[in-house]
């Protein structure tokens, strides 16, 4: 096997690199040597800890590409003392006096070609005989695109992944649900990592309720930057809705989110941009509001809740109203096509040719069936 070696700016958005690898089996790991490149004013309780295969490297001064230039200046030295090695070694077997190696430069999804032109430099040096090439660490698994197949929990390594998978699902089938998140096939040691895991998941919020599921801050930024262009980092608190308005802790995106924001009360938890935004969403989860009274804040998925509410809190005589008949005028009444009870409203919808679903609104939903709004109750 090809020795390993592996290149990453701390300042970038790939730290996650350092866990993955680090979950890594022992044998595994002899087989790399990971390089890191950091400005030398990054804080001691900042820095990456070290380890037989990891090797710092700081930079002389504090300027804001000093970590890529130190990692260039390193790289161009370093291939050309294995080229000279490799010439003085006699019988040498391996090609251009290189031994097996391939090297990996770590990107973000902002500087996918940040390494193209250092790569074609190296590449003069060596003839193209030593393997070289980027690995987005924020999108990426890595220790796959290494092509190490192992079980994290009982540290088995496997040839293929469908071996690795086969394993997983037999003894140890804790997943993620999420099909989006890399520990879909990657198991928990136990419920707890996986309930603590789906407790920082979040959504976007600009996609409202069809916001797919993320895992991790690194996928949400990306759908955030490709999908809505947004011009946000990873590293930096922002609200979703606006993106140029930065905050130092959670705490206050919270507040900022309560005061600026509509959080719908339908059973969502989902925040809106503008109150026209959440009552559209609302209205469409809660067609029906109460035909009683017009004050009243209810509203409700289906007739039969609807109905059920008429009776208990109005006391109304003829709680089953024709959904598709039913309208009001222009005083906001409700024009009279009621009834006394479910067998009255069905006789109705079978002499108007109502379907099922048109006359009582009923569809699946995992929304409760009644819920107050806090807007006006009629649109």
């Amino acid at each position: 096997m090809a020795r390993i070696e592996i290149f990453l700016v701390w300042e970038s958005n790939c730290r996650n690199v350092l866990e993955e690898l680090s979950s890594l089996p022992g044998e595994l790991l002899d087989e790399i040597k990971l390089r890191i490149f950091l400005r030398k004013d990054t804080p001691i309780k900042n820095r990456p800890p070290t380890a037989k295969w990891i090797e710092l490297y700081n930079s002389f001064t504090t300027s804001p590409y000093a970590s890529d230039t130190t990692l260039s200046a390193f790289l161009i030295k370093y291939f050309k003392d294995l080229a000279y090695l490799g010439d003085e070694i006699e019988n040498d077997t391996t090609e251009n006096g290189f031994d097996p190696v391939e090297f990996y430069f770590v990107v973000d999804s902002d500087t996918e070609r940040k390494y193209d032109e250092l790569i074609a430099i190296l590449h003069q040096e060596t003839g193209s005989k030593v393997k070289m090439s980027t690995i987005n660490g924020q999108v990426e698994d890595i220790p796959k695109i290494l092509g190490f197949h192992f079980c994290k929990i009982c540290s088995k390594a496997f040839e293929t992944g469908n071996e690795l998978l086969t394993h997983n699902g037999v003894n140890h089938n804790i997943f993620c649900d999420n099909k989006l998140c890399r520990r879909s096939t990657t198991p928990f040691r136990n419920e707890e990592e996986l309930t603590l895991h789906k407790s920082k998941q979040t959504k976007c919020l600009l996609c409202s309720t069809d916001s797919p599921v993320f895992c991790e801050q690194s996928a949400k930024v990306l759908h955030m930057q490709v999908l809505h262009e947004q011009d946000i980092t990873e590293s930096v608190l922002t609200c979703d809705f606006c993106p140029k308005k930065a905050f130092t802790s959670a705490e206050q995106r919270d507040i900022h989110m309560k005061n600026t924001h509509k959080k719908c009360n339908c059973g969502c938890g989902v925040y809106f941009e503008t109150r026209e935004d959440y009552l559209a969403h609302f209205y469409a989860v809660y067609p029906l509001a109460c035909f009683e009274n017009r004050k009243c804040p209810h509203r409700f998925q289906s007739v039969l809740y609807q109905a059920e509410h008429h009776w208990t809190v109005h006391n109304s005589e003829h709680p089953y109203y024709c959904a598709p008949c039913s309208a009001r005028d222009e005083n906001g009444l409700a024009k009279t096509c009621a009834f006394k009870d479910e067998k009255a409203l069905r006789n109705h919808g079978s002499l108007m040719n109502h379907s099922e679903e048109e006359m009582f609104l009923i569809h699946e939903t995992s929304y409760k069936p009644t819920a107050k709004s806090s807007a006006i109750n009629y649109c």
